[in-house]
């Protein structure tokens, strides 16, 4: 017998500012034993009855590459094996609905996928592994183009004018290597930008601000995994990794608690 997590939706009740990134720790368990027993796993994935347990583990293994992608640093090799695994179960999903006619599961396929392609894009772009982003760069420019999306709601697509080329299907298509890696070492250098910059660099502050791995008030020591310490209840300020950490550390706290 295999434990299955459904994903988000079983936690639909709970509060929490960082939404699913609380439940970091819960994700990372069920995918460790993906990687434990993935022979396993993937002859359960490969039921077509099980298809939305493909579909909602694709958003788990999105959930936590996100975390450890945001995270930066060592957390990239995390983010990539993450990713590695979802890759797998992208295509036993897509295995399990074929043929089915059903269009919601087809464009929900095609959502998760997108979202994977840019998580690979990011995290190689993030390390300056610009060759390795740029076939997923084109995968993210079909996408686009496959959903029709207008120039306010394009990511990618319009950045095809920067090399002086009109998008179309045989334009994306027809894109050589070169011209793939031209176009990002100009968003590199757009990135690089004194006004661009500095916006980026705000967002990555938030960005590190929101999957922080949070260091206890008392001991010092810092948490495994989103949530695994508890904030103080009166000033939600700092964390504690025990009650016995919190009560030792009470009577310097009390001073500042609320202020």
């Amino acid at each position: 017998h295999v434990c299955f997590f459904t994903g988000p939706s079983t936690y639909s009740q709970v509060s929490s500012k960082r939404g699913n990134l609380k439940y970091e720790k819960t994700y990372r368990e069920y995918y460790d034993d993906l990687v434990s027993n993935e022979a396993e796993w993937m002859t359960f994935f490969d039921h077509r009855g099980n298809f939305e347990h493909a579909e909602h583990t694709c958003g788990i293994l999105g959930t936590l590459a996100t975390v450890y992608r945001q995270r930066e640093g060592t957390f990239y090799k995390d983010c990539e094996e993450v990713l590695d695994m979802e890759e797998k179960v992208l295509l036993k999903y897509k295995n399990a609905i074929a043929g089915t006619g059903a269009m919601s599961q087809y464009q929900c396929y095609d959502t998760l996928e997108f979202k994977y392609h840019v998580l690979r894009f990011n995290t190689y772009r993030k390390q300056e592994r610009l060759n390795e982003a740029a076939p997923y760069f084109r995968k993210l420019l079909e996408y686009e183009l496959r959903n029709n999306m207008d120039f306010e709601h394009q990511e990618f697509l319009f950045l095809l004018t920067w090399i002086d080329l009109q998008p179309s299907p045989e334009t994306v298509r027809n894109l050589t290597r070169n011209q793939l890696m031209k176009l990002l070492h100009k968003l590199r250098e757009m990135e690089k930008s004194s006004a661009m910059s500095e916006m980026m660099a705000a967002e990555q502050q938030n960005l590190h601000k929101r999957v922080a791995l949070m260091n206890c008030a008392g001991c010092g020591s810092t948490e495994s995994a989103i949530g695994d310490y508890k904030s103080c209840s009166r000033c939600e300020k700092i964390f504690y990794c025990t009650k016995t950490c919190q009560k030792n550390n009470w009577k310097a706290h009390k001073k500042v608690c609320n202020k």
